[in-house]
């Protein structure tokens, strides 16, 4: 409510728009009052489970073919740079912590200043990791947040090859059993399904086992076990609605 009145009272009052429907989406004048002014913004993002608003006044596109373990897809890249804010992670650590980026459905946004793009972070960590949260989400109709993450780093295992141990010594680290929670959780999963393949144990959380495995055979069962989940029952019908739908959409624009 202090948002909607602010706005309303410094940029809305005298341009014939009701204070109510800015109250009820306060995000979307707040994204077109900073775009006035030169900003960009992702007012409607989350980090986490909070909302959370990233502002920004410099952006470049570039578009990057990435080999996935299922298809090539081109996609392009929003580098961000010049930050007002980096969201409430950054505030909280004192500027020390904050996401890299994140994937929509038609763009990557990726935080300039936190990559070397000629480094696997980047490459394999960013690149292959959103590029496959962009594929399922043209692929697929629906994937649970946890479910998107459990793909993409999935993914990401299956082409690491210098940050593999380190990789997987975060996932160990941050896993959480708790369906609230998308990256833990998916964290969790990935480790438990590698565990079970790997080691045929239900999970294993000593790095040093993980270490006296080759890269390649991590890579193959990351890969093995990403095609398995798309294989799915329930991702083939996913799949499916997801056609059906677009099809939809195709005709309905013909008819127009």
């Amino acid at each position: 409510m202090k948002l909607s009145g602010f706005l309303y009272e410094n940029y809305y009052k005298n341009e014939n728009i009701k204070k109510s429907d800015i109250g009820n989406n306060p995000r979307r004048y707040l994204s077109k009052m900073l775009s006035r002014h030169g900003y960009f913004s992702n007012v409607s993002g989350k980090t986490g489970n909070l909302f959370d608003i990233y502002i920004w006044a410099k952006e470049t596109k570039i578009d990057y073919n990435i080999e996935l373990p299922e298809a090539t897809v081109k996609v392009p890249v929003n580098f961000m740079e010049e930050f007002i804010t980096l969201g409430w992670e950054e505030y909280a650590t004192f500027g020390n912590l904050y996401p890299g980026g994140w994937a929509t459905d038609s763009l990557l946004y990726c935080v300039k200043k936190s990559y070397d793009i000629q480094s696997e972070k980047f490459q394999v960590s960013y690149l292959t990791h959103e590029a496959q949260h962009f594929y399922d989400q043209n692929t697929y109709l629906y994937i649970s947040p946890s479910g998107l993450e459990y793909r993409a780093k999935l993914a990401q295992l299956s082409k690491a090859k210098e940050t593999i141990y380190k990789t997987i010594n975060g996932f160990i680290n941050g896993a959480k059993n708790n369906k609230k929670l998308s990256h833990p959780y998916a964290e969790y999963h990935v480790i438990k399904g590698l565990s079970k393949e790997i080691f045929h144990q239900d999970y294993v959380a000593d790095l040093q086992k993980w270490e006296s495995i080759s890269c390649a055979d991590i890579n193959k069962t990351s890969e093995a076990l990403l095609k398995k989940n798309s294989g799915s029952f329930m991702m083939k019908v996913n799949r499916f609605f997801a056609f059906c739908n677009g099809a939809r959409n195709f005709i309905i624009k013909r008819m127009m």
